[in-house]
């Protein structure tokens, strides 16, 4: 580069093209990380195809802890995909409880505007169900 104009684009273009091969090669290592995780998720939704893996879904204390339990010694369907998220790692237990604190607000200001004489829903509604 022998004049000004050549000199600032040859700066331009190294700098755009060391930001473009940086993030090639932060890619292409994030792809075994990546195809971990999988396989790790995979063998993990493979143990709980075995009934011990159930059973102890089914003993496990997480679901009491957070309040989200329904019956005891028995796995809802929602009970056994938030069991699956948390073995996931794809949430944790102080996002659930977040979220619970929140429909609870949720549901409390519905309650509150429909009133409590007002059981137009066979007798009222569960404490897990939002009714309008």
């Amino acid at each position: 580069p022998t004049t000004n104009a050549s000199k600032w684009f040859t700066i331009f273009y190294m700098i755009i093209g060391t930001v473009m091969v940086a993030r090639s090669v932060t890619f292409i290592a994030s792809i075994p990380l990546s195809m971990r995780r999988l396989r790790m998720q995979q063998d993990v939704l493979a143990q709980t195809e075995d009934l011990e893996a159930v059973h102890r879904l089914i003993k496990a204390d997480t679901l009491d802890r957070l309040g989200l339990r329904e019956v005891k010694n028995d796995l809802s369907k929602a009970e056994f995909v938030i069991q699956m998220l948390l073995l996931l790692d794809s949430v944790n237990e102080r996002e659930l409880t977040s979220c619970c604190r929140h429909y609870d607000r949720i549901a409390s200001g519905i309650m509150m505007q429909q009133g409590d004489g007002d059981m137009e829903h066979g007798g009222g509604p569960r404490d897990d169900t939002i009714c309008f």
